[in-house]
């Protein structure tokens, strides 16, 4: 019983270690990341720190692109941009420049209601959805 057991635990190891071979193999494969870059389009309306604090990539850690679409989707998921695009360059030693070029949702500043004739000014601010100073979403200001 004892020999079978054994066979069965050396089965099981040689079985994952290839497994955990190949993961150590992805991770150590990625170039490094020599620099990480924030450009904007239009106005900077999110602080770098903002966009910095919600990406995973750090200058000397390893490039994979799925640690790309990560840093992606999880600003998208802030609700702060309307666009965000990554850019990889060859750097020194062999290493990547990783650059984020967002453009981030304009902000709205001030919401004035003009022309209401048959509602008081109070019901319509109950109404609205939107306050000033959040980013500007299409489809809140339809509704």
């Amino acid at each position: 019983m004892k020999v079978f057991l054994r066979l069965i635990g050396v089965w099981l190891l040689l079985a994952c270690a290839p497994l955990a071979w190949s993961q150590a193999l992805d991770e150590s494969s990625g170039m490094k990341i020599d620099r990480v870059d924030i450009q904007y389009v239009g106005p900077a309306s999110v602080s770098e720190q903002f966009v910095r604090s919600n990406i995973r990539a750090r200058a000397g850690g390893a490039y994979t692109p799925n640690l790309t679409e990560d840093d992606i989707h999880s600003l998208y998921g802030t609700g702060q941009f309307y666009n965000i695009r990554a850019s990889v360059e060859p750097g020194e030693d062999g290493g990547v420049i990783l650059t984020y070029i967002i453009q981030a949702r304009l902000r709205i500043t001030d919401i004035k209601i003009v022309g209401n004739k048959r509602l008081s000014l109070s019901k319509i601010k109950k109404k609205i959805t939107v306050k000033a100073g959040q980013p500007l979403d299409e489809e809140k200001l339809f509704t």
